[in-house]
């Protein structure tokens, strides 16, 4: 398929499942390079999703047919390419979004954060996203004549899945004492 890749996204799993776990499940297809399952910050808790990284696209496509829609632990599996960082963040959305019917904006590398306390640092905000991936670079913008907060900013991360995997884990986060609304 066009849209192939050696990484697999594995979503809905149950919280029982481990990465090695995991990694057992989709041994049998070929080599694994990778395996690891997103978990909360606070609690180590799975998230239900994580990424298997065959050694190539062709043991990928055929763990995907094989397993999508299988049960695992009592739960059907959604099992999807992780898309590769290729291709136009844009085109990634749209194919995102009609895929998963997403209502939100569509996804980007990069997250928008609003409601953020005015005493909130960019480092405060790396530290809590910096769990769900690479930081390229963290933006609180001021205003221009007073220098003060707006309350709001934006965190890039290095490829969209980790962008996803934040909005969907960090939701209802608090920074100073404010919940922070997350949007791409």
């Amino acid at each position: 398929p066009a849209n192939a890749s050696a990484n697999l996204f594995v979503g809905n799993l149950s919280w029982n499942i481990d990465e090695e776990w995991l990694a057992r499940e989709f041994e049998p297809f070929g080599e694994i390079v990778g395996c690891r399952i997103i978990t909360d910050r606070d609690s180590g808790r799975s998230k239900g999703f994580g990424y298997v990284e065959f050694a190539n696209a062709e043991d990928a496509a055929k763990a995907l047919k094989e397993k999508k829609g299988s049960h695992l632990d009592g739960r059907e599996l959604n099992v999807d390419f992780s898309q590769p960082k290729s291709d136009t963040p844009k085109e990634r959305g749209n194919q995102r979004a009609s895929k998963f019917g997403d209502s939100r904006s569509e996804p980007s590398s990069t997250l928008f954060i609003g409601n953020i306390s005015f005493d909130a640092t960019p480092d405060m905000l790396s530290e809590t996203f910096s769990t769900y991936g690479t930081i390229n670079r963290v933006s609180l913008p001021t205003d221009i004549n007073s220098g003060a907060p707006k309350g709001f900013g934006y965190v890039e991360f290095s490829s969209i899945e980790e962008a996803t995997a934040a909005i969907e884990g960090a939701a209802g986060t608090t920074i100073a004492g404010r919940p922070l609304r997350l949007d791409f």
